[in-house]
């Protein structure tokens, strides 16, 4: 058995701290990015419709 094993433990620890952070942001990141897309499509998909069809509704 190691001596140091608390310190071993604490940078396991520390490194799947890390990643499961960096996951979270990287998926927060992606998330708002395809948000902004969809948004900016349905804006595309309403701004080209005749504004003869918008009036009969």
């Amino acid at each position: 058995m190691h001596a140091d094993w608390e310190g071993i433990g604490a940078l396991i620890f520390g490194i799947l701290l890390v990643l499961l952070f960096g996951f979270g942001i990287v998926r927060n990141i992606l998330r708002r990015r395809d948000q902004r897309r969809t948004e900016r499509t349905d804006t595309d998909e309403t701004d080209a419709t005749p504004p003869e069809d918008i009036e009969r509704g």
